[in-house]
């Protein structure tokens, strides 16, 4: 063998090695090796094709018309197939590399412009792939741990994101959210929350969230809004505080001072300049991932997880 294809080897080798973390070193290692075969044994390329004609195996052959570099091939009718079906990179004209590389920036909160430097792509690109990678993000979140249980304290409260241009001209429709948060024992420990956005702040409409996303027996803690005072009633031990009187209750010690923070900081986390009301869910998702994961490799998560969104044939 030359000395080529062994150093091709050895940079494979050390690319499997490295990814338990990936940092940006390591990155680079598996961009400079066989990205394709890396991205198979990661599940970001399925591993078997079948012909839409034949119904038998493709064949998966070098073919230096591929920008690739490789193609699927059916043996019986000769026809080809890109090995960027059903995954992140079917029907871009960026490299593979380029998106891998795009979702490490994603990964570590890089400015979009400046992600689309860094890979030497259009700005307008990089944030329709920032979109993507958000969207990733909302089917994480779909898959939540149910917050809450006996002893366990749970804070709720809803919020209206939007804003006036410099604090001035008309007031904005915004969107309202409505979140919450599990106490933690621990400072270090993740962050468990949830939020979602909603069309209004109805008994109706936020009761139904709050038996999907916090357990039975649990202890909320909430300000004065009357569409929490049937919660009594609905398995839950509840109690408020008055914030037209104080921020914490006196008596009780009831506050909702975590969720509050919450707040400020998805406030934080939003783009500077405004974001459209119908992204605001793909943002949310971002946010509860992040906070879910936290101490974790987020780039890592992403890549070990997207195989489970994407449908093979």
């Amino acid at each position: 063998m030359d000395s080529c294809g062994t150093c091709r080897k050895i940079q494979n080798k050390l690319a499997n090695q490295i990814f338990q973390p990936m940092n940006f070193k390591g990155l680079q290692i598996v961009l400079q090796g066989d990205v394709v075969e890396w991205c198979r044994d990661k599940r970001l390329i399925t591993s078997h094709h079948t012909c839409r004609h034949c119904r038998i195996p493709l064949s998966l052959i070098k073919d230096t018309d591929s920008p690739d570099g490789m193609t699927w091939r059916c043996k019986s009718c000769r026809i080809k197939e890109s090995i960027r079906k059903d995954s992140l990179f079917y029907a871009s004209h960026m490299s593979i590399s380029q998106i891998l590389e795009l979702l490490y920036w994603f990964s570590i909160k890089l400015p979009v412009t400046q992600a689309a430097h860094e890979c030497g792509i259009n700005p307008n690109t990089a944030v329709e792939y920032y979109k993507i990678f958000r969207g990733i993000c909302v089917e994480i979140s779909l898959g939540g741990e149910i917050l809450g249980g006996e002893g366990k304290i749970v804070e709720i409260d809803e919020m209206k994101l939007g804003k006036r241009k410099f604090h001035r001209g008309k007031r904005v429709d915004g969107q309202w959210c409505f979140g919450g948060i599990e106490r933690r024992e621990n400072k270090d420990d993740p962050i468990r929350c949830f939020i979602i956005p909603v069309e209004d702040r109805s008994k109706t409409t936020l009761l139904p969230i709050i038996q999907n996303n916090i357990k039975d027996g649990t202890t909320i803690y909430s300000d004065c809004w009357k569409s929490y005072d049937c919660l009594k009633d609905e398995g839950y031990i509840h109690a408020s505080v008055n914030h037209f009187l104080h921020f914490k209750d006196p008596v009780t010690n009831v506050h909702i001072n975590n969720v509050e923070g919450m707040w400020n900081q998805v406030r934080r986390s939003l783009p500077k300049f405004g974001t459209r009301k119908e992204h605001y869910s793909k943002h949310l998702a971002e946010f509860v991932v992040r906070n879910r994961y936290r101490g974790e490799n987020f780039f890592e998560l992403l890549i070990n997880r997207l195989h489970e969104f994407v449908s093979w044939d």
